[in-house]
């Protein structure tokens, strides 16, 4: 099932923050009710950023999951998600 949060006021740095099942209509139930909650959440002020935001926010049997957050890349051409390609770390060593 999907559900979607009621509207969410912006901070003051204008950004949505990210959505709980507390922020749905009924949200003690949805929370209470559900065996897992995830949220897919992306930042609307940056409409070419293409990273999203995977929120783990209840898994009720443990041994199907933990709770966390993944981000991937979300491609808008082929409505498929990707995992982030690796950064490549340089160091720099001072003898």
């Amino acid at each position: 099932m999907v559900a979607h949060p009621s509207k969410l006021l912006r901070g003051a740095d204008g950004k949505r923050p990210v959505p709980t099942p507390y922020d749905i209509a009924g949200s003690a139930h949805w929370y209470n009710k559900a065996d897992n909650i995830i949220t897919v959440h992306r930042d609307q002020l940056e409409p070419r950023d293409q990273r999203v935001q995977i929120h783990v926010q209840k898994v009720r049997f443990k041994h199907m999951g933990r709770i966390g957050l993944a981000e991937l890349m979300y491609d808008r051409v082929t409505g498929r998600y990707h995992e982030r390609p690796p950064v490549h770390v340089v160091a720099y060593h001072t003898d």
